[in-house]
């Protein structure tokens, strides 16, 4: 309900054209819905009474974050003269409260979002000698809801966008409770910067205090298998980011990290999972190869430690350069330029690229499976198609051809005569 999310006094608005009445929605961004399933606003809103408004124009404006989802007139259409002349008859007045069904499709959910109401309402011309009233007010109902409960919990990652928008997978829990901070085990005073910088976005999304984080040192990493890990430091002082860099995509190599190929069962997963193309390996590599001054790299994968655990590690060659990339995922203009599962700051220019696999977090009905699966993968379709023919046609062709051969047999068999 809209009550809970906000105090009941903000959804009113007053004169013809008020600013907008927003609605908070926080929620994590990993909503799953089959295509052309929207999330359900139940709009309840009351319009000025009386022959005030031009009814023809005047209209509500809903939006998500600045982005419009529909217009809703303030009245309904009146019933016809038989129906109208019924209700006046028996003192039947039409209901104060309208309402509209609103769709939201959860692509545009970031996971801080707002939902935009704005009234627009016309001035019903009543004649050059009759006042206009000033002071109209309109308001959205606090009993209006949004339902998510149809919604699934699944998504795949990394999602480096995610991350830089509301700290996702971290803030799956409101308290950081399954995440894991690891630091070097001498922390400099610009690493513990970048560190609490995190954090303390993650909890301003969240709305709440991380008191559920765990603070690990590089050499207690075994202690938090189960949990996902936020990895901070300087290449070179933080030996955590070696071992969780061991098998990934992107490597340490000395003291410079590098993109590593992948083997051959790695190129066959790839063509028909989906995954980067040789070009977008070569821009990684290239972004990786540039020069450590004002260089940073924010990268993420699958732990080694747990299926369906996130690791995502800051690092960079100095200390300034975490500075410089926490400076650069707090700047709206730059952040939403973060995504995949890499992403190099090099001369304060951000790019992002897919270097590895995804993974699953989260869980969808079985029914569900084969349009998640093969939704977007025309490769598996397709061998699961011919697979299904042959599996058809070998018994149908067995039947056909035993049909033939006794037809053969009975035509061939000689007549008797009486």
């Amino acid at each position: 309900r809209f009550a809970e999310l906000v105090d009941p006094s903000q959804l009113q608005a007053a004169g013809f054209a008020p600013g907008p009445v927003s609605v908070p929605l926080r929620t994590a961004p990993d909503l799953y819905l089959t295509p052309g399933r929207t999330l359900p606003v139940d709009l309840r809103f009351r319009a000025p009474p009386g022959p005030v408004l031009d009814l023809a124009v005047s209209r509500l404006d809903v939006s998500l974050s600045d982005i419009f989802l529909r217009a809703v007139p303030l009245r309904h259409t009146e019933p016809s003269w038989p129906i109208a002349l019924a209700m006046r008859f028996f003192g039947i007045a039409s209901p104060p409260i309208e309402q509209a069904w609103i769709g939201v499709p959860p692509i545009l959910l970031s996971g801080q979002n707002e939902l935009q109401f704005r009234f627009d309402m016309r001035p019903l011309n009543r004649g050059d000698c009759v006042a206009v009233p000033a002071d109209v007010r309109a308001s959205i109902e606090p009993d209006s809801s949004i339902d998510i409960s149809g919604a699934h919990r699944f998504t795949l990652l990394p999602n480096l966008g995610f991350f830089a928008s509301v700290g996702f997978p971290f803030t799956r829990l409101a308290d950081l409770s399954e995440t894991a901070l690891v630091l070097p085990d001498d922390p400099e005073p610009e690493e513990l910067a970048a560190a609490f910088d995190l954090v303390g976005r993650m909890a301003a999304a969240t709305g709440l205090p991380a008191t559920g984080i765990t603070v690990l040192r590089a050499s207690a990493l075994a202690r938090a298998e189960a949990r996902d890990l936020l990895v901070v430091g300087t290449l070179g002082r933080n030996p955590a980011i070696t071992q969780l860099l061991a098998d990934g995509p992107v490597r340490l190599e000395g003291n410079r990290l590098a993109l590593a190929l992948p083997d051959a069962p790695g190129r066959m997963r790839e063509l028909f999972l989906g995954g980067p193309s040789a070009r977008e390996r070569d821009r990684a590599a290239a972004a990786l190869a540039a020069p450590p001054e004002g260089f940073a790299v924010l990268t993420s994968r699958e732990s080694p430690f747990a299926r369906s655990r996130a690791v995502v590690i800051l690092t960079a060659p100095t200390p300034a350069g975490l500075t410089a990339m926490v400076e650069a995922l707090a700047d709206p203009t730059r952040s939403p330029a973060v995504q995949g599962d890499l992403a190099v700051l090099s001369g304060g220019r951000l790019q992002s690229f897919r270097a590895g696999p995804v993974f699953e977090r989260g869980a969808l009905p079985f029914w569900l499976w084969p349009r998640y699966y093969f939704g977007d993968q025309p490769l598996p379709l397709l061998a699961l198609m011919l697979g299904a023919a042959l599996l058809l046609s070998w018994p149908i062709y067995r039947v056909l051809r035993n049909r033939a051969a006794r037809r053969l047999a009975e035509g061939s068999a000689p007549e008797t005569r009486g």
